[in-house]
């Protein structure tokens, strides 16, 4: 009796010399993390328990294999991760060191998954098939700004970007980089317009024309969206590998906003969760009468996504501020 790989085999009764006839139990047992295979020899096949007849001497090896785990990394921000061994496959009880390296500007945070912690790098012991996220976090010495073009433009470090595409301006080190590739989820053939961030990191965005948001979930009409709508990002990655979801916050239709002329181009959060829109013409909105595209106007939601209802107040009258009706308010934010 032999055994290849790790583990052992019982044998009832127990041998190794047995008289003529004698049927024999064989039980092989792995050892951790392994699992038995086959037989060879007198015996084959997977049966397990087997058994045999001892009619001459007779010689069987159990077969033993490592279980194969695969180690799954992802990134957060810019930055990546060797793994040493390399992998991503290994046999059970590998030890496996993941060392996260920062993209300029950049720096690693914290590990996500089957690792917690900041410790860089850390080790795991692959007894199961992981997943592990190192989240990069932009190193900052001031402000940033976040901001989009309405046509093509050559951004200094980052090269051309879309009108899509929103990029950060870190006030502190005078650096340029490129925050959200709209290219890369969806927005292609839209412009952004409007724009607002959440504590939370998500994104909200009005773009310029209708059209179809693959991926879109929560909306009235699926995939559609109106200028007058608003859509939330939620990302898992930022920068030139753009990734995330997309769903439905705001139905500009469902609240009085339904014309070309009420394309919201411009967009705040309150810190109540109270929503500060403008739009590009005249609005026309429940409970407010002579309106124009200079006025900004606060919705308070009662509830949002696919089913849109509030009440609309007047923030501001630019009018009343020495601007003159003909003018377009096109961005807006509060600075405490």
């Amino acid at each position: 009796m032999s055994t290849q790989g790790q583990g052992s085999v019982a044998l009832n009764p127990p041998g190794p010399t047995y008289p003529e006839g004698t049927s024999v139990t064989l039980t092989a047992n792995p050892a951790a993390g392994w699992y038995f295979d086959h037989w060879e020899g007198a015996l084959t096949g997977s049966t397990n328990p087997a058994t045999l007849v001892m009619d001459v001497d007779k010689a069987v090896t159990a077969v033993f294999l490592q279980y194969q785990y695969t180690l799954t990394v992802s990134v957060t921000g810019q930055g990546s991760v060797a793994l040493n061994p390399t992998g991503p496959t290994y046999p059970s009880g590998t030890t496996v060191t993941l060392t996260a390296n920062a993209a300029s500007g950049w720096h690693f945070d914290h590990w996500e998954g089957a690792l917690t912690g900041s410790t860089n790098p850390a080790t795991l012991v692959m007894d199961a098939n992981k997943t592990v996220t190192a989240v990069f976090v932009q190193t900052t010495s001031g402000p940033i700004i976040l901001m989009t073009f309405t046509g093509a433009t050559t951004v200094p470090g980052v090269g051309s970007v879309a009108n899509e595409d929103i990029v950060a301006y870190d006030v502190g080190l005078n650096t340029w980089s490129l925050y959200f590739d709209g290219s890369d989820v969806g927005l292609s053939s839209f412009a952004i317009d409007a724009l607002a961030r959440l504590p939370s990191g998500e994104l909200l965005i009005s773009v310029d024309v209708s059209g179809n948001l693959a991926g879109l979930t929560g909306g009235p009409n699926g995939t559609a969206i109106t200028s007058s709508d608003i859509v939330k990002f939620t990302p898992t990655s930022l920068g030139a590998n753009t990734a995330g979801t997309w769903s439905f916050y705001f139905d500009g239709s469902d609240v009085g906003l339904t014309t070309t002329s009420e394309n919201i181009d411009a967009l705040a959060v309150l810190p109540n969760g109270n929503l500060l829109i403008s739009t590009t013409g005249s609005p026309s909105v429940p409970g407010l009468s002579g309106l124009s595209d200079a006025d900004i106007l606060q919705f308070t939601p009662t509830s949002l996504g696919s089913t849109t209802a509030g009440t609309y107040l007047m923030y501001l009258d630019l009018s009343t501020k020495g601007i003159a009706t003909s003018a377009d308010v096109n961005a807006v934010e509060i600075v405490e």
